[in-house]
């Protein structure tokens, strides 16, 4: 009976996991199927140059592909491994690292940013900072004397270092008084600057050291490599958010810790599995949990939007619609990239292409791809 009982629980065992084998193939196809033929969709008749998306569920890789062209006249597929430009993305990464020296007792999330750079208002925080309510504004009309003072706002061939920088955005008028409204900025810059301090390390080595590195993140950079500039996709030359229109990120020109990195989707889903872990990746652990909780609280009220808040580097959801729940995080970049981490559901969406955002593609391609994972996957 013994002997029986002992076979018993091991057809149990055994057989729950081919069970759980079974469902994870059942549902890699029904998501292959359906984001293949969705992708094909927006790339061969929608316009969509390029697309590359990536899902993750249960620490199991659900879909990894490409599709499209690398190139504006459509002579290079683009591959799942091609390099692009990141944009905002690039702010959960220095934020991460601004962290990381919070977990060190440097600095505590109510200094006045004043305290480490006297050139700002002692009343901007940097819980201001974090949560783009400082009053710090580059759109119109401020738009024109940021570019007086010679503020650097995104990506720019020009040799211009980050203390340069934020010592000219400090000149700035503030658009409102800190923590009045949620103004979108690049007040991660000024993060970056005060992780120099901190740190008594460079931003980009800083970054590359702690970040990049430990995160197998291997195709991410600040300034791509001469030899890998072939990969990074190629965007509509009269596409205009870059100043000037066509920038080389080979240079060694200014490392915007709010938009300067490019990367690939696989490197940036190593970051994002960190965060979903809890904070460790491969044995590492580079946040405590309650670090990352207070990350995830919505720290703007409904400043941010309807149904959507803001955490200390992403959109945060309450009274989610769906397929978002209350756990969701959410951003992206200007030039088409987007990730959704969703800890209730253990998964990672990320999609990438650089289509300009100033040429929307109808029906919004990113909410489809979102909305195709989670119905085939039963959770919408």
């Amino acid at each position: 009976m013994k002997y029986l009982g002992y076979m018993f629980r091991a057809v149990v065992f055994y057989g729950s996991i081919l069970f759980i084998l079974g469902l994870t193939a059942c549902q890699r196809s029904r998501v292959k199927t359906n984001l293949d033929a969705l992708l094909t969709d927006l790339t061969e008749q929608e316009g969509l140059q390029q697309c590359v998306v990536y899902v993750q569920k249960g620490g199991e890789v659900l879909y990894y592909d490409a599709s499209g062209y690398r190139d504006t006249s459509r002579t290079v597929l683009c591959q799942r491994d091609d390099i692009f430009r990141l944009a905002s993305q690039t702010k959960a990464v220095t934020v991460v690292g601004l962290m990381m020296l919070y977990e060190q007792g440097l600095f505590s999330i109510d200094d006045p940013i004043a305290k480490y750079i006297p050139a700002f208002r002692e009343d901007i925080t940097i819980r201001h900072l974090l949560t783009h309510t400082s009053g710090i504004c580059i759109d119109p009309p401020f738009d024109s004397i940021a570019l007086r003072l010679g503020v650097v706002t995104h990506k720019t061939n020009e040799c211009v270092t980050l203390e340069q920088n934020v010592g000219r955005m400090a000149l700035l008028p503030l658009k409102h008084a800190p923590g009045q409204e949620f103004t979108y900025a690049n007040n991660t810059d000024v993060l970056g600057r005060l992780i120099e301090i901190l740190s008594g390390e460079d931003y980009v080595q800083y970054i590359h050291d702690h970040l990049l590195e430990p995160l197998d993140m291997s195709d991410t950079y600040f300034y791509l490599p001469k030899e890998k500039a072939a990969r990074l996709v190629e965007i509509e030359k009269d596409f205009r958010i870059d100043m000037p229109p066509v920038v080389d990120y080979t240079l060694h020109s200014y490392p915007s810790p709010s938009a300067g990195l490019v990367g690939t989707i696989g490197d940036y889903a190593h970051f994002l599995s960190m965060i979903l872990a809890g904070g460790i990746y491969k044995g590492k652990r580079f946040l405590k949990e309650e670090t990352l909780t207070l990350m995830q609280h919505n720290e703007v009220g409904n400043k941010r939007r309807e149904n959507i808040g803001f955490g200390f580097a992403w959109d945060v959801f309450y009274n989610p619609l769906p397929p978002f729940n209350s756990s969701c995080m959410r951003w992206g970049g200007m030039y088409g990239t987007d990730y959704l981490i969703d800890p209730q559901n253990d998964m990672i969406i990320i999609t990438y292409n650089n289509h300009p955002t100033s040429r929307p593609i109808r029906n919004n391609y990113k909410q489809r791809i979102i909305d195709t994972v989670y119905r085939s996957l039963n959770l919408y």
